[in-house]
């Protein structure tokens, strides 16, 4: 489901606000596992039997920067349509949709001139579901030109969304399309960030509230271990939706090291169980003594079977060249071995 998006700072988009300083917190934890400093304390999260209190301070915060306006990109639409069939919608309703949508797009604006702008099409559907909202589908492609990626022509670039709109009540359809439209472009500008390589507003991407587009940002950071984007990286891991909590998880598993696993454990109890296979594999990744404690932990006490050997997994593999524990800071110890066993 998608918010309206925003950011924090290096990006200063119009609609990307900065993220404020995370406050102390207070979180009820318990591990007993064995590492080589003594008794380490912190959460497994879905299976750990809490007891201890453990108080972690954060700071995050950052000043807005300045940056060029985003090359204005013209889209000429030419095919525009609605529902299941696909039925063609008039000039002036779609006028009506998507004015303000484009003239607040920042990079796109929409071209009247045949053959002028970058071919677009867009669809939608609303539904009224059983609460009584409108439920938006829409999908908003544009033709791969050169002035849009610098690899040139290919497949289309495309968003689809999903909403449950928050027009006024006694608003129409239409608006509620407009604002489904508003998020896609969104969506599709940060497509074109990541194509053309614009660094300077790729850490307002991962600042979104949008889990579309910081998904995007994270899956580019990730394929390009990109380390100098560490900290919104981090920042990420506090998104509200869990998908973007784990993608950040992995994500810190490529370009981060054992320094790092604390900031992911504080939010491991949040994150969905199916995420587990995925979380273990970054923590064995990483390596370093709370790594080693945790997964421990859970190689003796999760209680799906399938959990405790990606948990033993993780262990073993820690440590070996190109695998779970390459970026560990320090080698596997005492704590980490003897976890093939069957618990």
């Amino acid at each position: 489901m998608h918010r309206p998006p925003d950011t924090g700072c290096d990006g200063a988009s119009r609609d990307l606000p900065d993220i404020p300083s995370l406050s102390a917190t207070l979180i009820l934890v318990e591990v007993e596992a064995q590492a080589a400093a003594g008794r380490i304390r912190r959460c497994l999260g879905w299976s750990a039997r809490c007891c201890a209190l453990v108080v972690i301070a954060m700071g995050a915060g950052c000043a807005p920067k300045s940056r060029a306006p985003a090359e204005e990109i013209e889209v000429s639409l030419v095919r525009v349509t609605h529902g299941a069939r696909g039925d063609r919608v008039s000039e002036p309703r779609i006028d009506a949709i998507v004015a303000a949508p484009f003239a607040t797009a920042g990079r796109f604006r929409r071209s009247h001139v045949a053959g002028e702008g970058v071919e677009g099409a867009l669809w939608f559907d609303v539904e009224t579901t059983a609460k009584g909202a409108r439920r938006v589908e829409l999908s908003l492609s544009i033709a791969r030109e050169a002035r849009v990626s610098p690899g040139g022509p290919g497949r289309a670039l495309e968003a689809m969304v999903q909403v449950d709109s928050q027009a006024e009540a006694g608003a129409s359809d239409d608006a509620a399309v407009a604002q489904a439209l508003s998020l896609a472009l969104g969506i599709l500008d940060a497509q074109v960030v990541l194509e053309r390589g614009e660094e300077a507003r790729i850490p307002a991407l991962l600042r979104s509230a949008d889990p579309q587009i910081v998904l995007l940002a994270l899956a580019w950071v990730r394929q390009r271990q990109r380390a100098e984007f560490l900290a919104p990286v981090v920042a990420a891991l506090e998104h509200p939706h869990p998908d973007v909590a784990i993608s950040a998880v992995e994500t810190l598993g490529r370009i981060g090291d054992a320094s790092h696993v604390g900031a992911i454990l504080r939010q491991a109890p949040r994150l969905q169980i199916a995420s587990s296979f995925r979380l273990y594999e970054t923590l064995g990744r990483l390596g370093g003594g709370e790594a080693a404690a945790f997964l421990g932990f859970a190689a003796r006490n999760e209680e799906d079977p399938a959990l405790r050997s990606a948990a033993r997994r993780a262990l073993h593999s820690r440590g070996r060249p190109g695998e779970p524990g390459a970026n560990s800071l320090e080698p596997p110890t005492a704590a980490a071995r003897g976890h093939w066993r069957t618990p």
